[in-house]
This record gives C-alpha cells, sequence and structure tokens, in this order.
C-alpha cells in the first residue's frame, strides 16, 4: 500500500494566530484549563511553556494545536520582540 500524506491545511481558524485576546477562565496547563476570548469567541487555550495566567489578563495567540490556542501574556511577547 500506498502511504497517505496528510499535508497541513489552513483552517479559517488560524486567522486567530498574532491576534489579542483576554483570559476568561484562568490558564493552567498542568491542570489542562483556561479559557480566552478571541473575536467574540470563547476558547479553549494553554500556554506554550506551562505557566498560569490569570482571568483579565490580555494575551496573544501563538499557535493553535488541536482544538485549543496556544497562548502567551501580551507584555512578555512584546518585550521580547522590542528589548
Amino acid at each position: 500500500m500506498r502511504k497517505i500524506r496528510y499535508a497541513k491545511e489552513k483552517t479559517n481558524a488560524d486567522r486567530f494566530i498574532g491576534m489579542e485576546g483576554i483570559v476568561i477562565e484562568a490558564i493552567d496547563s498542568a491542570k489542562g484549563v483556561g479559557q480566552v476570548k478571541v473575536g467574540g469567541q470563547v476558547w479553549s487555550a494553554k500556554t506554550e511553556e506551562n505557566t498560569f495566567i490569570s482571568t483579565e489578563e490580555k494575551i496573544i495567540i501563538i499557535k493553535i494545536e488541536g482544538v485549543k490556542l496556544v497562548v502567551g501574556r501580551k507584555e512578555s511577547l512584546c518585550k521580547a520582540q522590542n528589548p
């Protein structure tokens, strides 16, 4: 049998990458909980570094893994890009 290759296809959700949002349920990647609101939609979220982000903090979407957004704190990402 021939191997089937699955190319990563862009989805409509990719438009969220780079957008800002706000945490509506504290993100604790160790426990697998957290929700953010981006563009009027609520998404499950986690952090790349397994850090904790509290409610009402501003975030930026880094990437999408499955049905979860991978996010980082807005202030941390801005400082890393503009030292």
